[in-house]
């Protein structure tokens, strides 16, 4: 009985050690997928536009990956119990617990909302000015170039020039804009599933540890009354032993009683025969 003790709380600790590091690392590649797949998203469009969008398929996409961790750990808990619980199986005493653990619907509560994004749109007045900025260089260069040919400061080819330079320089602008929006939105991605991870994972350690004390609770008290049983049955062995004893004791007195009555009959009958003679 005590190496049987012994051995089922050696297998639930080494097994809930396990599950724990097991759990923890699928909530991690969990995590680490779906913001892959959010930055990859980012990408390809202007986040700016999007991120209502995006903000709400990662939220979705997180909830998803963590109810199926915590599905997960719940099924491997139960699989543990079942194991702890064969390793009772020669007693008979093969009940399973139920396991209660608190719902998860303040779960997110801790975690932090997505953070707002710059939707990237600017006015008229803005576009033009950096337009300007941009044609400006392009008309005095161009400008001081065609004064050596007789022309004019402001001109035709100085004009086209700083034309297509104001329109490059609103191009570059605004891909910069949408770069730096994309950096924005992928640190954004990444703070917000590193909070979820951190809430996430205090929340599934503290899971664990009830399920622990939980099994510990539940296969202690079957171990008591298995360690119960065999004391009784121990017990009424000996009772029925001592018993058997006393009973035998008993029947050896009566017939040495008996035995010794007959040898003093017989005594008394030799002794009536002699005198008879």
């Amino acid at each position: 009985l005590r190496a049987r003790a012994a051995r089922w709380q050696q297998t639930l600790a080494d097994g809930i050690t396990d599950l724990a590091a097991d759990i923890d690392h699928d909530l991690r590649d969990r995590l680490r997928h779906v913001t892959r797949l959010a930055e990859a998203a980012v990408d390809e469009c202007d986040p700016g536009k999007e991120w209502p969008r995006l903000g709400q398929w990662l939220a979705e996409q997180v909830a998803e990956s963590v109810g199926d961790n915590f599905v997960w750990a719940h099924e491997r808990s139960t699989a543990l119990a079942a194991t702890v619980a064969d390793l009772f199986a020669a007693d008979g005493a093969t009940r399973l617990p139920n396991l209660h653990l608190a719902d998860l619907d303040s779960l997110f509560e801790p975690v932090d909302p997505l953070e707002d994004l710059d939707p990237g749109r600017i006015g008229p007045g803005q576009k033009m000015l950096v337009g300007m900025k941009g044609s400006y260089g392009g008309v005095l260069m161009f400008g001081l170039v065609t004064t050596f040919m007789g022309m004019a400061l402001i001109n035709p080819v100085s004009i086209g020039a700083g034309v297509v330079l104001g329109t490059k320089a609103y191009r570059d602008d605004k891909q910069a804009r949408i770069a730096k929006r994309r950096l924005d939105a992928k640190t954004a991605i990444r703070r917000f599933t590193d909070d979820v991870g951190f809430q996430v994972g205090k929340e599934s350690k503290d899971r664990l540890r009830s399920i622990q004390r939980q099994l510990r609770d539940h296969f202690t008290e079957l171990a008591d009354q298995t360690l119960r049983s065999v004391s009784e049955s121990l017990r009424a062995a000996q009772e029925a032993a001592t018993v058997e004893q006393q009973q035998r004791q008993q029947r050896i007195t009566e017939l040495e009683e008996t035995l010794k009555t007959l040898v003093a009959l017989r005594d008394r009958a030799r002794e009536l025969a002699g005198a008879q003679a």
